[in-house]
């Protein structure tokens, strides 16, 4: 082993130097035969020829065969990783904020890919003693988001988060895209094309959400939002044909929550025009915001 060492350029105390060497740069300076001994495994035979020094066996270019099929040699790993993010054994909470990028710069792609890439997976498989919550991770396993039930997990998980309680719908109304993206949500989000209102309506079917009412609609000019907004209106305000439509005031759009939303696409006028094209509307025929008594008693019985 001497000759090797010497043939290899490597003083007796570079340990590190030891880790660039390959298996083909070991055989051809005639280490073969030694590596026949140790299963083709130049690691193997370094730790057991100088066993006095505490090798790093992340750092070798090539591990032992099925080395990380090993659970101990997994978490022996992740524990040397972890003390090198400052993470002490048992520090469970702070694996939350790793990333895979974390990982990998220390040596762990493979152990990763062992595990599908999906950091929360392998630390579940390595620390099985305790209890993870896959929430908390900044990235989550492959194909998390298929699952309904993880989707549900996260909208209650998030919904405690905004202070949102059980039950309380009206708050989910005030959810923007930044507070999913924010909450570690940018995943979900996709499945339903980035929008918080299909997002919430489809995971809470249960309640009868009103879609022009999300802060995260407020101004989009949809016009299946707008027919719906329209057919509201006409069933809570008593609006049997279109020409009752020039009775409806400011007001009664103000208890129905509907005048925000109507404003912010142009106006009743332009909202109707876009809903009935076919109708000759004539803006004079619009009352003024002035509220009538009728207008309100009309809405209060409907509702």
């Amino acid at each position: 082993m001497e000759e090797l060492r010497v043939k290899l350029n490597i003083a007796y105390s570079d340990w590190d130097k030891w880790y660039s060497v390959t298996t083909a740069e070991f055989g051809k300076c005639g280490g073969r035969v030694l590596l026949s001994m140790y299963n083709s495994s130049l690691s193997k035979a370094l730790m057991a020829i100088y066993s006095e020094h505490k090798w790093d066996l992340s750092k070798f270019s090539k591990l032992p065969h099925k080395y990380w099929a090993n659970s101990s040699n997994q978490r022996a790993f992740m524990n040397e990783i972890g003390l090198k993010l400052g993470i002490n054994p048992g520090e469970y909470s702070k694996w939350y904020k790793v990333g895979n990028a974390d990982v990998i710069s220390h040596g762990g792609a493979v152990i990763l890919h062992e595990h599908n890439s999906s950091l929360s997976g392998l630390l579940n498989a390595v620390y099985s003693d305790h209890t993870w919550d896959v929430l908390k991770f900044e990235t989550r396993p492959k194909f998390f988001w298929n699952s309904i039930e993880n989707q549900k997990a996260f909208m209650t998980h998030l919904g405690k988060t905004l202070g949102i309680k059980e039950g309380d719908y009206e708050g989910w109304y005030k959810v923007t895209v930044k507070d999913i993206v924010g909450n570690g949500g940018k995943g979900i989000l996709v499945y339903h094309n980035g929008s918080p209102s299909s997002l919430i309506a489809e995971l809470f079917p249960e309640h009868d959400w009103k879609i022009w009412k999300f802060s995260s609609i407020r101004g989009r000019k949809s016009k299946e939002t707008l027919r719906k907004a329209v057919k509201f209106v006409e069933e809570k305000a008593a609006v049997a044909t279109l020409k009752d439509w020039y009775r409806v005031t400011d007001e009664v759009l103000k208890d129905l929550e509907l005048k925000g939303f109507i404003d912010a696409n142009g106006g009743i006028l332009k909202v109707l025009r876009t809903v009935y094209p076919e109708e000759e509307w004539k803006a004079e025929f619009f009352p003024k915001a002035k509220r009538s008594k009728s207008d309100s008693e009309i809405v209060k019985e409907n509702k």
